[in-house]
């Protein structure tokens, strides 16, 4: 019993003697913490910005420039000018059917033509180009022209006085036209047709004539020599 009584007051005073030492000189000596420069805090967050600033640069696509394209210019169109057409008509020969030869009342006016009169309707030959008796060669083209005279009463109106061929030999290639103009009494106008002489040899004879209605008067007529 003494001695344990010794030991426990052995344990005591050692304990005494551990908790009166400095703790201190049971810990590890340690590196004193450097303090940082003034301003240092304000370098680094800029360095630290601008590094993200890069960074986020480099992730971000490059910025599109947009380009606008011009719309096309609208061109005025213009007006068409109006292309003006000019027709000329030339008179043209009127065609007209064969009448049927009526005796006039005056006589016919044979081969030296002129004469013949009906109803106050009368006329006088005035002259003619060529004469009666004219060569031509076969198929040679001519123009055989009466003038004469009105020595009626009655006026020839243009509208209501045909020239015609009458009898014989039709050396032309139409029938008969209207008067190109009146003729008062007493006034004179030349008939002019155009002919082709025959292709046989010998002596060939046309008669044409003025008709006022269904009559004739001042008869004309035509005698060639085709060789």
């Amino acid at each position: 019993m003494i001695h344990l009584k010794h030991k426990g007051l052995a344990l005591t005073v050692v304990t005494i003697l551990i908790l009166g030492c400095d703790a201190s000189t049971f810990v590890l000596p340690q590196a004193p913490l450097s303090t940082p420069a003034p301003g240092a805090i304000d370098t680094i967050v800029a360095e630290t910005a601008g590094a993200a600033a890069t960074r986020t640069a480099r992730l971000l696509p490059p910025s599109l420039t947009p380009s606008i394209t011009p719309l096309p210019t609208q061109t005025a169109s213009e007006t068409p000018t109006p292309t003006v057409t000019f027709v000329f008509r030339l008179p043209t020969t009127t065609k007209i059917k064969t009448a049927t030869p009526v005796p006039s009342s005056g006589g016919g006016g044979g081969g030296g033509g002129g004469g013949g009169s009906t109803a106050g309707f009368d006329c006088s030959l005035v002259s003619r180009s060529p004469d009666n008796g004219a060569v031509f060669n076969p198929g040679q083209n001519f123009t055989e022209s009466w003038k004469v005279k009105n020595n009626g009463s009655e006026k020839w109106s243009s509208t209501t006085v045909d020239f015609i061929f009458a009898s014989g030999e039709n050396m032309s290639s139409i029938t008969g036209y209207d008067l190109p103009t009146s003729v008062n009494p007493g006034g004179t106008i030349t008939l002019s047709v155009s002919m082709t002489a025959p292709g046989s040899a010998g002596t060939h004879k046309t008669t044409w004539a003025l008709r006022a209605g269904k009559s004739q008067f001042c008869s004309v007529s035509l005698s060639i020599t085709v060789p």
